[in-house]
């Protein structure tokens, strides 16, 4: 198996600076963030713009929508997945309520 690697230019959004960057992706995986000379902001990134590959693949990083079921300020807020298109409709329902009472 090849390994693709390619060093893509973008900038971090992680801050205000919106620090210019090479963003190093290994077969469609961000590996590194490492700063762009040739942007105007890109001389250097800081730690959390070079974190960026943990934050993106973190274990802990949420990948469904969560629906509290506990009142808050509860101990447990008793979080559940909850399917993406359920809280679309739900969402849409608010707002179009929202934009009714204007």
């Amino acid at each position: 198996m090849t390994m693709l690697r390619q060093e893509i230019p973008g900038y971090c959004t992680l801050c205000r600076s919106r620090c210019g960057t090479m963003n190093v992706v290994e077969n469609g995986r961000l590996v590194a963030v490492k700063n762009n000379p040739d942007h105007p902001t890109g001389k250097a990134t800081c730690l959390k713009g070079r974190a960026a590959p943990e934050i993106a693949h973190s274990a802990r990083r949420l990948t469904t929508p969560l629906k509290r079921t506990a009142p808050r300020g509860a101990k447990d807020p008793g979080f559940v997945p909850r399917g993406g298109e359920r809280c679309l409709q739900r969402d849409l329902a608010v707002i179009l309520d929202r934009v009714g009472q204007l």
